[in-house]
């Protein structure tokens, strides 16, 4: 019971995932490129976008993947997919074998992925203990992971998984059910194309939940934010996190969309933190019972390429039909 005021909270303060308004587009459209993006009413898609082409490069269900595992070749972070509301527990058990099968006791005790994709903020964190001559020596914990909820909203389970002895250029993990049962271990190998290679725990296959890392910029979709009200709380937000390894950006609230140039902003402002654009571009009217799109908030994105984009969002829902999770935006080059 103790809950359900949080939820109150959370509803009344930034929850994205209810029905839309109509939105007042705050500039001339005139000359601008428009973005349309439909991932359902229900938010069961996700979409990964390409500014330079103005097209959607890949959209599916989000619900076909569980854990992600870094390419970069110096990396060894493993993420999980915060749009099914995943999290893990790290478990105090002498061996694989012997981790609790008692659900009850890992309730209200989950970690979760921070949005901004920083391995030092995730929730299985830094799992080896040392590298040495290429090789990884895992520091032998163990975790259980709730796989949340899938786009209908169906429980997709509990696993157990612990991260074994590798290198820098595979991973290997060992899973199962928390009795034991379909005990699997894969290896997962880094494919320098991708940002990620993923693993789906109850398909046992090896997966990829991103295009080639060069084909998108924006990646539309649901995800887990952290809020904290008295206590860390995870709740699903919709919004657009960005390609950390291709692009950067930065908000700005200050300067007429119509006048940003490249002397508007400095450099140093931008970062590749995942969620800079985010969700709240948009937040919740009581008066209208509905959330509209936020006007003056622009975001400046800069591509490895140097080149610069700016972009604002305009809508939330399908004009015609009045369906919600249709994201509208505008943006041009900053030439």
């Amino acid at each position: 019971m103790r809950l359900f005021p949080i939820y109150i909270l959370l509803t009344i303060c930034c929850i994205s995932c209810f029905p839309v308004d109509k939105a007042i587009a705050p500039y001339d459209r005139t000359g601008l490129i428009t973005g349309v993006i439909d991932i359902t009413p229900t938010y069961s898609q996700q979409a990964f976008y390409n500014l330079q082409t103005n097209s959607i490069v890949r959209q599916e269900d989000f619900s076909f993947w569980d854990l992600s595992f870094d390419c970069t070749s110096d990396s060894l972070g493993v993420y999980l997919n915060s749009a099914q509301l995943m999290g893990v527990y790290k478990v105090e058990s002498s061996s694989f074998e012997t981790v609790s099968n008692d659900t009850t006791f890992f309730a209200n005790k989950w970690k979760y992925d921070s949005p901004s994709g920083y391995i030092d903020s995730s929730a299985i964190g830094k799992w080896w203990g040392s590298v040495s001559n290429n090789q990884v020596i895992t520091k032998g914990e163990y975790f259980v992971t709730t796989l949340g909820v899938d786009s209908k909203g169906n429980s997709l389970g509990v696993k157990k998984f612990t991260l074994l002895n590798a290198d820098l250029t595979q991973y290997k993990i060992r899973f199962a059910n928390l009795n034991g049962t379909e005990d699997t271990i894969m290896t997962i190998q880094k494919d320098s194309m991708y940002n990620v290679v993923g693993l789906s725990l109850l398909n046992k296959q090896v997966v990829y939940p991103e295009p080639p890392k060069n084909d998108w910029d924006l990646l539309l979709s649901r995800y887990t934010q952290l809020f904290i009200i008295f206590e860390e709380f995870p709740y699903p937000v919709t919004g657009v996190l960005i390609n950390k390894s291709k692009i950067k950006a930065l908000l700005d609230t200050i300067v007429d969309f119509r006048t940003i140039s490249r002397t508007s902003f400095s450099e140093m402002s931008f970062t590749n933190r995942k969620d800079v654009i985010g969700y709240d571009w948009k937040t919740f009217d009581f008066t209208a019972s509905a959330f509209l799109v936020l006007p003056n908030k622009t975001y400046v994105i800069k591509t490895n390429s140097n080149q610069y984009y700016k972009l604002f969002f305009s809508d939330f829902y399908d004009s015609k039909t009045g369906s919600k999770g249709v994201i509208q935006f505008q943006y041009e080059t900053i030439q």
